[in-house]
């Protein structure tokens, strides 16, 4: 996923709607991404109004939800979301409306705790880099959160056993439709 957002962002492109479903894996076992319909041209004059949110709520950067301009860190931020979301195998934060989604993604820190007692400080770190709610604190670009996931480190102790094989579980789950033309969706 890093290495298409590097080629997308270094082309200009900036996705805006990164979500599972958004995601494929071909049958060969590479992810790719998909449904660039939203996205647009970094330098491209504003595609919606002013104050207009695009994109799926839950995996929204902060600065999305607010309908401030966009750049790549939005797309890293989401990024952010979906890696806490296959390593938990649920989402940050226990919104359940849009309201308290946008407040949560503006607001909320996200709790790490869970990731460094099971995965490790460095791991609890990266997601909690790539999900800053400030953009100049987060990863600048998917090239440097790729040399940021490069360097982690994960714990080794029993824990770290029985949540890889959640984490299997949870990718097994949301790699788990296979589309008609044998690419499998992660939704």
């Amino acid at each position: 996923v890093l290495s298409g957002l590097i080629e997308a962002h270094q082309s200009g492109v900036i996705h805006r709607d990164l979500k599972p479903a958004n995601l494929m894996m071909t049958p060969s076992g590479k992810v790719v991404i998909m449904d660039f319909g939203i996205a647009r041209m970094a330098n491209q004059a504003r595609t919606t109004r002013t104050g207009m949110m695009i994109g799926t709520i839950e995996y929204a950067s902060p600065e999305q939800l607010r309908g401030e301009d966009l750049d790549a860190r939005s797309d890293l931020y989401s990024l952010g979301i979906l890696t806490y979301e296959l390593l938990m195998g649920k989402l940050p934060f226990d919104a359940k409306t849009d309201v308290e989604w946008i407040q949560a993604h503006i607001k909320q820190k996200i709790s790490v705790e869970e990731i460094k007692e099971n995965f490790g400080t460095d791991l609890a770190n990266f997601i909690a880099r790539a999900t800053e709610k400030d953009a100049k604190k987060r990863f600048q670009t998917a090239s440097d959160m790729l040399a940021g996931l490069t360097r982690i480190k994960v714990i080794s102790t029993g824990a770290v056993t029985h949540y890889s094989t959640n984490i299997v579980d949870n990718i097994k789950s949301a790699f788990g439709r296979v589309t008609s033309n044998g690419a499998t969706s992660i939704s």
